[in-house]
Protein backbone atom coordinates (compact mmCIF):
# COMPACT_ATOMS: atom_id res chain seq x y z
CA UNK A 1 0.00 0.00 0.00
CA UNK A 2 1.38 3.37 -1.02
CA UNK A 3 2.21 5.56 2.15
CA UNK A 4 1.89 9.57 2.16
CA UNK A 5 5.57 9.77 1.10
CA UNK A 6 5.08 7.83 -1.84
CA UNK A 7 1.99 9.85 -2.92
CA UNK A 8 4.20 13.04 -2.67
CA UNK A 9 7.12 11.95 -4.53
CA UNK A 10 4.75 10.66 -7.51
CA UNK A 11 3.39 13.97 -6.96
CA UNK A 12 6.26 16.28 -6.87
CA UNK A 13 8.16 13.95 -9.81
CA UNK A 14 4.66 14.61 -12.03
CA UNK A 15 4.38 18.44 -11.13
CA UNK A 16 8.18 18.65 -11.58
CA UNK A 17 7.88 16.81 -15.21
CA UNK A 18 5.18 18.47 -16.59
CA UNK A 19 6.14 22.54 -15.85
CA UNK A 20 9.81 21.96 -16.02
CA UNK A 21 10.83 21.92 -19.67
CA UNK A 22 13.89 20.43 -21.24
CA UNK A 23 17.29 21.70 -19.94
CA UNK A 24 19.97 22.12 -22.65
CA UNK A 25 21.95 18.98 -22.80
CA UNK A 26 25.82 19.81 -22.64
CA UNK A 27 28.12 18.24 -25.56
CA UNK A 28 29.12 15.03 -25.38
CA UNK A 29 32.57 14.73 -25.45
CA UNK A 30 34.49 13.67 -28.22
CA UNK A 31 35.08 10.08 -28.55
CA UNK A 32 36.96 8.15 -31.40
CA UNK A 33 34.62 7.84 -34.38
CA UNK A 34 31.13 7.31 -32.28
CA UNK A 35 28.37 4.67 -33.27
CA UNK A 36 25.55 6.90 -32.12
CA UNK A 37 25.73 9.98 -29.80
CA UNK A 38 23.23 9.18 -26.19
CA UNK A 39 20.23 11.39 -27.83
CA UNK A 40 20.28 9.44 -30.40
CA UNK A 41 20.01 6.09 -27.99
CA UNK A 42 17.65 7.73 -26.07
CA UNK A 43 15.12 8.73 -29.07
CA UNK A 44 15.42 4.50 -30.10
CA UNK A 45 15.08 3.62 -26.94
CA UNK A 46 11.59 5.65 -26.67
CA UNK A 47 10.98 5.47 -30.17
CA UNK A 48 8.30 2.53 -30.04
CA UNK A 49 6.90 3.53 -27.04
CA UNK A 50 6.53 7.57 -28.69
CA UNK A 51 5.09 6.01 -31.70
CA UNK A 52 2.49 4.11 -30.00
CA UNK A 53 1.44 7.44 -27.85
CA UNK A 54 1.36 9.32 -30.96
CA UNK A 55 -1.05 6.80 -32.79
CA UNK A 56 -3.28 6.84 -29.73
CA UNK A 57 -3.53 10.95 -29.67
CA UNK A 58 -3.81 10.15 -33.79
CA UNK A 59 -6.65 7.54 -33.25
CA UNK A 60 -8.62 9.79 -30.34
CA UNK A 61 -8.20 13.40 -31.87
CA UNK A 62 -6.88 12.94 -35.64
CA UNK A 63 -10.13 14.27 -37.13
CA UNK A 64 -9.36 17.43 -34.72
CA UNK A 65 -5.70 17.41 -35.63
CA UNK A 66 -3.37 18.80 -38.47
CA UNK A 67 -0.44 16.61 -39.54
CA UNK A 68 1.95 19.34 -38.16
CA UNK A 69 -0.24 19.26 -35.18
CA UNK A 70 0.30 16.10 -34.67
CA UNK A 71 4.13 15.93 -35.55
CA UNK A 72 4.09 18.51 -32.54
CA UNK A 73 2.75 16.47 -29.91
CA UNK A 74 5.44 13.65 -30.93
CA UNK A 75 8.02 15.99 -29.85
CA UNK A 76 5.80 17.04 -26.98
CA UNK A 77 5.61 13.46 -26.44
CA UNK A 78 9.41 12.73 -26.86
CA UNK A 79 10.69 15.51 -24.97
CA UNK A 80 8.17 14.42 -21.96
CA UNK A 81 9.62 10.64 -22.00
CA UNK A 82 13.19 11.92 -22.41
CA UNK A 83 12.25 14.42 -18.89
CA UNK A 84 11.31 10.82 -17.30
CA UNK A 85 14.23 9.30 -18.03
CA UNK A 86 16.51 12.02 -16.46
CA UNK A 87 13.90 12.03 -13.32
CA UNK A 88 14.34 8.02 -13.06
CA UNK A 89 18.04 8.52 -13.56
CA UNK A 90 18.28 10.69 -9.94
CA UNK A 91 19.14 8.21 -6.92
CA UNK A 92 17.84 9.56 -3.84
CA UNK A 93 18.62 8.14 -0.62
CA UNK A 94 15.92 6.83 1.77
CA UNK A 95 16.38 9.74 4.10
CA UNK A 96 15.37 12.19 1.93
CA UNK A 97 12.16 13.86 2.99
CA UNK A 98 9.28 14.92 0.69
CA UNK A 99 8.91 19.19 0.20
CA UNK A 100 4.93 18.91 1.54
CA UNK A 101 4.13 19.26 4.97
CA UNK A 102 0.94 17.05 5.64
CA UNK A 103 -1.29 18.77 8.24
CA UNK A 104 -4.36 17.84 9.84
CA UNK A 105 -6.40 20.55 10.12
CA UNK A 106 -9.93 19.89 12.59
CA UNK A 107 -11.06 23.31 12.57
CA UNK A 108 -10.44 27.46 13.54
CA UNK A 109 -11.27 26.18 17.53
CA UNK A 110 -9.64 23.03 17.61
Amino acid sequence: MPTRRDFALTLGAATLGACVGTPPVPPAPVLPAPTASPSDVDADANAALADAMTQLVRRRYGTHLTDDQITLVRGDIVSGLRASDRLRAILLPNGTEPDVVFAVSRGVDQ
